[in-house]
């Protein structure tokens, strides 16, 4: 069993624009290094404890997990599986512009099924909901003690949505703020959500 600390990363501009990232690898801006800066603060408590720290590798995760550890000893991993969800063509792009430009897409992605639905030139829900679950069991498998995960907004809403078995259409009913603390109690037969965008 492990507890673990799911961080999303701090504001990027393309969130300010409500551009989609994906797996472009944007930069915090400086308000998401504040916000990693005063979450530091309050995991201060908890640096000694953490049994591992992992995080995407991509920039803006890495920026928040270097300022969420700075001063502490810790043998950082990085695992490219706890990357956003690759979303091809559309990365870049506003909602709107998505709707726009790949309109059967749009419409398709709306739907109960949409899970296995991919992102043109991407990745599905259910292609990144695997990967981002077989990590975590890796990790779980040999944590001691609670573990740090810096990694970004869908992947959060993935790990829940697997535990509640939600559609992937349900996501934007999961709030997962810039620099939030979801809580999860991992076990080998059982996931216990403890804290939600805290």
């Amino acid at each position: 069993m492990a507890t673990l600390y799911l961080v999303r990363h701090g504001e990027t501009d393309w969130n300010v624009d409500g551009r989609f990232m994906g797996q472009t690898d944007v930069p915090l801006n400086e308000r998401g290094r504040r916000q990693a800066a005063s979450l530091a603060l309050r995991l201060a408590q908890h640096v000694s404890e953490w049994g591992g720290v992992i995080s995407s590798d991509l920039l803006r995760t890495r920026e928040t997990r270097d300022i969420l550890l700075a001063g502490a000893n810790y043998t950082v991993t990085e695992d490219t599986r706890l990357r956003e969800i690759n979303g091809g063509r559309m990365e870049g792009l506003t909602r709107q512009e998505q709707r726009i430009q790949f309109p059967e897409w749009w419409l398709e992605s709306r739907e109960e099924s949409s899970d296995a639905v991919r992102f043109p030139d991407g990745e599905s829900f259910e292609d990144m909901r695997r990967r981002v679950v077989d990590a975590l069991e890796e990790v779980c498998a040999s944590a001691e003690g609670p573990v740090l995960v810096v990694t970004h907004g869908g992947v959060v809403q993935a790990v829940l949505s697997d535990i509640l078995h939600l559609s992937w259409v349900y996501r934007d009913r999961i709030a997962v703020d810039n620099c939030s603390v979801t809580t999860v109690r991992w076990e080998a037969d059982r996931r216990v959500i403890l804290r939600v965008n805290a």
